[in-house]
């Protein structure tokens, strides 16, 4: 198992020591357990049981602790600084965990103070211990890039071409192009995940219809070539190149499930018309 903190790599301990020049870890809390819970209970009055308020998950509180060696005292007290540089105080960097093949990641910031303690003042080595929040407890696909990301698409709009046309002459062809302009998904992870829908134009009024349900997500727009409006369904922003267009939304907001499928859809049929669905998995 190896670990990433704001683009510092930090290595699993080996069973033999001496560890070797760079950052290794001994304990990691926090990454796999599940979020706390804000629910509450409250005890009924002269009854047995009790009123429950909604529950949510809380953040998620991860506790790192591990030395850091190096050839030199000056190289040791430089690798410090550059671990404690790591630790972002205000913005979110990406926390990731690559283990057994796969990576996986919380965005994070400083909770509270690192410590650091120097070993012996004549050896190359120190300890240290990190204490992180991640506001969104759940754990992500991929290190915090793309390389988490799924597309399914692009997809043209629906149209039938080709087929039996009158008059007609035995024996005659009845071959026809179909496009579905249908995404299906192929969903994994054990939390809702991040799911964005874009549609390229140009075309007029783009949406989504699910498949099997009919319920349908357009928005009132026009789209010209090059535009992309982007649709963000866990935090239901629409933005047309940046730009939020969220009161352009129409109907009903719709929710990625596995093996389920979207229909392109439109007020108008242009060949060039596009829409591709992006989805990032996600772990309780």
């Amino acid at each position: 198992m190896n670990l990433s903190l704001g683009g510092v790599s930090i290595t699993g301990t080996p069973s033999a020591v001496p560890y070797g020049a760079g950052y290794w870890f001994t304990s990691l809390s926090g990454w796999w357990d599940a979020a706390e819970s804000t629910g509450q209970t409250t005890q009924f009055l002269l009854a047995d049981g009790g009123w429950v308020d909604r529950g949510f998950r809380a953040f998620r509180q991860i506790e790192l602790t591990g030395h850091v060696e190096a050839e030199s005292r000056p190289e040791l007290r430089d690798a410090i600084e550059r671990l404690m540089a790591s630790i972002p105080v205000d913005s979110l960097v990406p926390f990731v965990v690559y283990e057994d093949g796969l990576a996986r990641h919380c965005m994070v910031r400083m909770s509270g103070g690192p410590k650091v303690t120097w070993d012996n003042g004549t050896l190359p080595i120190a300890s240290w211990n990190i204490s992180l929040v991640a506001p969104d407890p759940r754990k992500l696909a991929g290190s915090g890039g793309e390389d988490g990301w799924r597309t399914f698409g692009p997809v043209p709009l629906p149209q039938t071409t080709g087929g039996l046309t009158f008059p007609f002459s035995l024996p005659a062809p009845i071959a026809a192009v179909t496009s579905s302009g249908q995404v299906s998904l192929q969903l994994g992870g054990t939390a809702q995940g991040n799911t964005v829908i874009e549609f390229a134009g140009p075309v007029l009024n783009p949406g989504v219809r699910e498949v099997g349900t009919g319920k349908p997500l357009w928005f009132d727009i026009e789209l010209t070539a090059g535009q992309v409006l982007s649709v963000d369904l866990r935090t239901r922003s629409v933005l047309l190149n940046g730009v939020s267009r969220r009161g352009t939304r129409r109907g009903q907001w719709v929710t990625p499930i596995n093996d389920g499928a979207w229909e392109f859809t439109a007020s108008n049929y242009d060949p060039a018309a596009r829409m591709s669905v992006r989805t990032q998995e996600a772990w309780i």
